[in-house]
């Protein structure tokens, strides 16, 4: 069993029992919040592999998002656009956030034979498309990029959370 000995700090200063209750719903504006614990690597991989069961939802997110907007559904496909953005949001910032945190380079990492930094490259390009086709209103377009290059980067990335699981586990065993 680990047992995990975490902190949670606001601008530096610790929060304990009443003061993190009393913090919880406020905005943090331009203050500093950083939560700290004893098991960094376990902590990362553990975020990863929620990460990754989200991604797997969002493939479903995406194939009905461009299945709605090819029936000009279009209200309703942009619901799961959204839920979609956010989860390939919330993906690139953990793989970049827990590789930084573990020392991971992820241009020495390969995922079908592309370096990981490589694979960032990539679906920023993917989202900015969708971006692109949201504003203008590209729904065909939108439809196309979701079924089929957002689908890819769905097997992609959860190779890529994979690959480094397995590097944070390996580094375990050193």
């Amino acid at each position: 069993r680990v047992l995990f000995r975490s902190e949670v700090r606001l601008d530096g200063e610790l929060l304990l029992n009443e003061a993190l209750e009393a913090s919880h719903d406020q905005a943090l504006g331009d203050r500093e919040l950083q939560l700290l614990t004893a098991e960094p690597r376990e902590l990362a991989r553990q975020t990863l592999l929620e990460v990754r069961d989200a991604l797997i939802v969002t493939s479903d997110d995406q194939q009905q998002a461009a299945e709605l907007l090819q029936a000009d559904r279009n209200l309703e496909a942009l619901q799961h656009v959204r839920q979609a953005l956010g989860v390939w949001q919330q993906t690139q910032q953990s793989v970049l956030h827990s590789a930084q945190l573990l020392g991971i380079r992820l241009d020495d990492l390969i995922v079908q034979d592309q370096p990981v930094g490589t694979l960032v490259t990539t679906l920023t390009d993917y989202l900015m498309r969708v971006r692109q086709q949201l504003l203008a209103k590209d729904w065909l377009g939108l439809a196309d990029t979701l079924s089929y290059e957002m689908n890819d980067a769905v097997t992609t990335w959860t190779a890529v959370i994979d690959a480094i699981c397995q590097q944070i586990v390996a580094g375990k065993k050193k």
